[in-house]
């Protein structure tokens, strides 16, 4: 199984932000293509939609307001790509433990759920202090792990900001808001 690398195209905190966008009214947001819904206070921007030398397809959008930076990435991860027999909660937790060591955070105060066909888990990764961002952050992560036959989807939403700022109401409004829209 590729759990090492599984994740690794998942999106990395807080890369590649567009501009700091207007407060706008909160709306609906769908990822192009995707069943993935969420409430969004503005329109974020696609920042990335394509598709890796080993048929991973990944979109991405991101939407910055003030200190907070909202990301909402939908993954698909191709028969073959995960051995048969992995368990979803290696997949959970092998998404989480990446996502930390990306941004050399702890993740803590996890929460296991589900919804509808998806194993979900909620946590906070505490982002330390570094050269290009000298002061602490946390990030609040969503991940949705979706198994259909052999394909494996991942969605993932992140608000990343100051410490504290994963208690913020509209960071709580747009994780709250996350469903799979039946088309």
């Amino acid at each position: 199984m590729k759990v090492a690398t599984l994740f690794g195209f998942v999106m990395c905190l807080g890369t590649a932000l567009p501009a700091v966008a207007a407060m706008g009214p909160w709306q609906d947001f769908k990822l192009p293509g995707t069943d993935f819904v969420v409430s969004t206070p503005g329109k974020p921007a696609v920042t990335e939609d394509g598709v890796d030398q080993d048929g991973v397809v990944a979109k991405i959008a991101q939407l910055k307001l003030g200190d907070v930076e909202y990301s909402v990435t939908h993954t698909v991860y191709p028969r073959g790509y995960v051995s048969r027999g992995t368990a979803v909660i290696d997949l959970l937790n092998s998404a989480r433990d990446s996502l930390a060591a990306s941004v050399s955070g702890r993740a803590g105060n996890e929460r296991r759920f589900t919804v509808g066909d998806a194993q979900a888990s909620e946590f906070v990764i505490t982002v330390p202090p570094s050269a290009g961002d000298p002061k602490p952050q946390s990030a609040k992560v969503r991940l949705y792990v979706r198994v259909t036959g052999a394909t494996v989807t991942v969605d993932q939403c992140v608000a990343l900001g100051p410490r504290g700022s994963e208690a913020d109401a509209d960071v709580q409004r747009f994780l709250n808001s996350i469903r799979f829209a039946q088309d």
